[in-house]
């Protein structure tokens, strides 16, 4: 009665075996992308709070030193091994407006903000 069928319990077990090796190789690529994936976002985030601490440093050195800052340039390092480069530049076509570039580094990965800021007299 079962004579034709005989090993087809192995043969099911290889491909049932074979498909569970097949989707765990899968499925830990898929982890280990998204492990890296969860690194580089938070890697792009200590960079871009590096360039906005930047950008905040910039505008109170102009609030605070206005007469002294004509084409300033600074690079700071940060706590957290991040650090931030500001270069403040006054604008030729109107006065008390500056232009401000702040760029945020850490580790490969880099956040570059330019805003003009306009200060007023008192």
């Amino acid at each position: 009665m079962f004579k034709d069928q005989r090993g087809i319990a192995l043969f099911m077990a290889l491909i049932i075996i074979m498909f569970s090796a097949l989707m765990t190789l899968v499925l830990t690529g898929m982890s280990i992308i998204n492990i890296k994936l969860c690194g580089n976002l938070a890697t792009h985030k200590k960079a871009v709070y590096a360039a906005e601490a930047g950008k905040e440093y910039a505008r109170a050195l102009l609030i605070n030193n206005l007469p002294q800052i004509p084409g300033c340039e600074e690079d700071i390092n940060l706590d957290n091994n991040s650090s931030f480069k500001i270069n403040i530049a006054p604008q030729d076509n109107e006065e008390n407006l500056y232009l401000i570039k702040s760029e945020g580094k850490y580790k490969k990965s880099r956040k570059k903000y330019k805003i003009s800021l306009k200060i007023s007299g008192e």
